[in-house]
């Protein structure tokens, strides 16, 4: 095989990987319904829009949620991936902010292990008052196997 004919096949190569690349870039954002584990109370109403992408071993995502009564839920609360991490206990920061009757503030969270599932972890977050409403929202990046 001469070298003209590697140097072909390299491109083609090359090519067809930039074209699944690009492909996964011009691809719609997927809905996925995560698991909220909800810390020491529960809130009313919750309405969740969840929605990420993939690319290559790239995970994009943003998770919205809303409740009409926030009920004293407090900081820890976890929220499911839609696929999981390449390894355990990798902690990359999401940024994360919370409206508590109509109050903006940005807040810690984490993608975390726990030992059994990885989450999206709230850490430090303010304790949502009964009867006020309630509104999170987190995005983020992690990388899969």
């Amino acid at each position: 095989m001469s070298l003209n004919d590697n140097l072909s096949r390299a491109a083609i190569k090359n090519n067809t990987e930039n074209t699944t690349q690009l492909a996964q870039i011009a691809s719609e954002w997927l809905a996925w319904v995560p698991t909220i584990t909800w810390v020491t109370a529960t809130p009313s109403d919750v309405v969740t829009v969840a929605r990420y992408k993939q690319i290559g071993k790239v995970v994009f995502f943003n998770v919205l949620i809303t409740a009409t009564n926030g009920n004293g839920v407090t900081t820890g609360s976890e929220i499911s991936l839609p696929i999981l991490p390449k390894t355990n206990n990798v902690s990359p920061v999401c940024y994360g902010y919370q409206k508590v009757a109509g109050a903006i503030s940005s807040r810690n969270s984490f993608i975390r292990d726990d030992g059994v599932n990885n989450e999206i972890y709230l850490a430090s977050w303010t304790t949502a008052t009964a009867g006020s409403s309630l509104e999170i929202g987190v995005s983020g990046t992690y990388e899969i196997a």
